[in-house]
């Protein structure tokens, strides 16, 4: 709805209903766990533009339900979101400025119940069970401001401060940026800040969670004709709950077309990671993926992607003793060790039919065309003394 060219109303409204299903294997319990959830959205946007400046009124409700099932597991989760903001940004000829207040409110509702001992899954073991009702609000107010120093230079910052409502911390959240440009082809950036969040219950977590973290990264990217590459390394701390994280790593990227009809891209990832008493998941020194695009014709394309990437990390078994009381094994577990390398190189075969005034498209896909065999985790039969 557009009353005059300079007001502007938008109202979306999205449901959807998901479930998916997979085979769980423990050394107590084969079954299906199944995970299903529905959800409605609706988001309201208001915007009245002046001469060298814009209004805007930004809201969103969300109402969502989700299950969480798998033998003794079922865990049930409500919540119900909404997020309000209204903004005011300002256009200059050197300077720009955006300030405005937020409120984001959160209810959620947890009732779940799930194994009392990880290794006596199975329905016939003692389970816990565990139900709360938290709710949140997080009213905030924040300005950015952006400033261009020189023609190639530009220098931004912002601020974003809550207002202590119930149980919340009190935060700041702050951050700045350069952006440098040497040439029409060449941008550099650097930018830190500190963030601030609160992750809402979800899967077997009941209480919400503070999250607050460090960041810090050096972009470099140049595009010119058929080439283009970037280039960024960055740092990460982050805090929650007893937890610290720490990510540093770097990401390149290169696309290149070699002639008119071929084409490819690679991109590279290497990150050292760690949590609070050992590596993190996402400890992972190499990550390269990429593809080669060729049209053999205007209605063809054949194109190959590859994936290589270093094992994730696996927590093995070392031994393991009967409890009795329960009539299971509790297994005693080793330090991290990495699983084989992850490859995969999947090609696929499209081509556009015409359909009278239209058109449809045919494929044929191939997946890990070489059968690489990938391992993601070890499960292991009743007494630990096999893993498949």
């Amino acid at each position: 709805l557009a009353p005059s060219t300079s007001t502007l109303v938008k109202v979306f409204t999205y449901g959807i209903r998901e479930s998916y299903q997979y085979f769980y294997k423990h050394p107590t319990y084969q079954g299906n766990f199944t995970q299903a959830k529905n959800r409605m959205y609706t988001v309201i946007n208001f915007r009245k533009r002046f001469a060298r400046s814009e209004f805007t009124v930004n809201n969103g409700f969300s109402f969502s339900y989700a299950n969480y099932s798998s033998g003794p597991l079922d865990v049930n989760l409500w919540q119900r979101d909404f997020f309000g903001a209204v903004n005011y940004q300002h256009f200059g000829g050197r300077a720009e400025f955006k300030g405005g207040l937020t409120y984001d409110t959160r209810f959620a509702r947890y009732q779940g119940q799930f194994p009392a001992y990880a290794y006596a899954f199975g329905e016939t073991y003692p389970t816990d069970s565990a139900s709360s009702a938290q709710r949140y609000q997080v009213p905030e107010a924040y300005a950015y401001g952006k400033y261009f120093l020189a023609p190639r230079v530009t220098i931004g910052g912002g601020l974003r401060k809550n207002v202590v409502v119930g149980d919340t911390r009190d935060y700041l959240s702050y951050q700045l940026n350069v952006s440098y440009r040497p040439s029409k082809y060449v941008t550099i950036n650097l930018s830190g800040g500190r963030y601030n969040k609160y992750q809402l219950p979800q899967d077997e977590q009941a209480l919400p969670i503070h999250i607050q973290a460090d960041q810090y990264s050096l972009d470099a990217s140049m595009k010119k004709g058929d080439t283009e590459y970037s280039l960024s390394v960055f740092a990460k701390q982050s805090q929650y709950l007893l937890t610290r994280s720490t990510v540093a790593g770097l990401e390149a990227f290169a696309r290149y077309r070699i002639s008119p009809r071929l084409r490819g891209q690679l991109s590279l990832t290497s990150l050292n990671a760690n949590l609070t008493g050992g590596p993190s998941p996402y400890n992972i020194r190499y990550f390269v993926r990429g593809n080669l695009e060729y049209r053999p014709g205007d209605t063809w394309t054949v194109t190959a992607v590859f994936l290589f990437r270093e094992g994730s990390y696996s927590v093995p078994v070392l031994s393991a003793d009967y409890d009795s009381t329960l009539g299971v094994y509790s297994p005693t577990y080793g330090a991290p060790t990495r699983l084989p390398a992850y490859r995969t190189l999947d090609l696929s075969v499209s081509k556009i039919f015409p359909v009278g005034e239209s058109s449809a498209i045919g494929f044929l896909s191939l997946s890990n065309v070489f059968d690489f065999r990938n391992v993601r985790g070890y499960s292991y039969n009743f007494d630990y003394t096999q893993a498949a």
